[in-house]
């Protein structure tokens, strides 16, 4: 399926590559080692270096617009969006007639950029944001793997959600949004050992003018409860001491003060650090021994 997929993504990419290298690069041209300076203008040096070098092949083909299917709605969203949206003080979409965002947006937000309007990056901006919402929620089981020169070093599965309020078709998104979220996600990781449980969750919000808001968790665990079988075995222990080392304070034996120090960094395990992002890069960490509200 990847390798499909892979295929499918190359031959759309070479495709509109031929489309505008008119007569150069036609479709049914085979773009490999012998002809790869046909892109060269095409390209990307990085992708076009694999080409020359015989590690690339793929043939060229029609790729026309039309091949694109968008949900219902989608298209006349994007028409209302290009008559109605433009960007306030925070570059921000709103409703020029309003000046207020819109409740649910969703399309292109800006279909119709010029080259010369000053906020053209903004709404490219948007437009990839949106491009991306309208995929709609997910869930995400992810490899992750680390990759140096020699090969592999390191892989970690992560279990990735993500809940949309904007973009996606309007039936698919919660249907009560009191908090004005954009989006919450949250990732956890699944494997291996020393990685399970580590937990990031975050929250964005339409209003351009609240931080988001982000927590991670390193192997997040509840705090264990001594168990009733070693309540004696740890007093008989503390009873049996008669006198306390040089690193013990007296009336604490070595036992009690382990159990104390694993009962301490058991609950530092069990913190949430929630990060605020702040202006100029800064940030603001607060911690607190309970966890953040659950995602919607």
């Amino acid at each position: 399926m990847r390798s499909a997929l892979t295929r499918l993504a190359l031959g759309a990419l070479v495709g509109l590559a031929a489309a505008r290298a008119g007569a150069d690069l036609t479709a049914g041209t085979m773009l490999d080692s012998t002809t790869a300076e046909q892109a060269k203008d095409l390209l990307p040096p990085e992708i076009l270096r694999h080409y020359r070098n015989g590690d690339y092949r793929n043939k060229v083909v029609e790729f026309p617009i039309t091949r694109w299917r968008w949900d219902d709605g989608f298209e006349e969203a994007t028409r209302w969006n290009g008559e109605h949206l433009v960007l306030d003080e925070h570059k921000a979409p709103v409703d020029k007639t309003t000046g207020k965002r819109p409740d649910y947006i969703s399309g292109v937000p800006f279909p119709d950029i010029r080259e010369d309007d000053p906020d053209a990056g903004y709404k490219v901006l948007w437009n990839v944001d949106y491009a991306y919402y309208t995929g709609g929620n997910s869930r995400n089981l992810v490899l992750l793997s680390w990759v140096s020169r020699s090969g592999l070093d390191r892989s970690a599965v992560q279990d990735v959600r993500f809940l949309y309020y904007d973009g996606q078709p309007r039936k698919y998104a919660p249907a009560a949004n009191p908090d004005n979220f954009l989006f919450q996600f949250l990732a956890l990781s699944t494997s291996p050992a020393d990685l399970q449980g580590t937990a990031a969750l975050g929250y964005r919000y339409k209003d351009p003018t609240k931080r988001d808001m982000n927590w991670a968790c390193g192997r997040c665990r509840p705090p264990i409860a001594p168990t009733a079988s070693s309540a004696p075995t740890r007093a008989r222990t503390t009873a049996s001491s008669s006198t306390a080392s040089p690193r013990t304070s007296p009336g604490r034996s070595p036992a009690t003060r382990r159990d104390s120090a694993s009962s301490t960094r058991t609950a530092s395990r069990a913190r949430w650090c929630g990060t605020r992002s702040r202006p100029a890069g800064g940030a603001r960490s607060r911690s607190t021994t309970t966890a953040p509200p659950a995602s919607r």
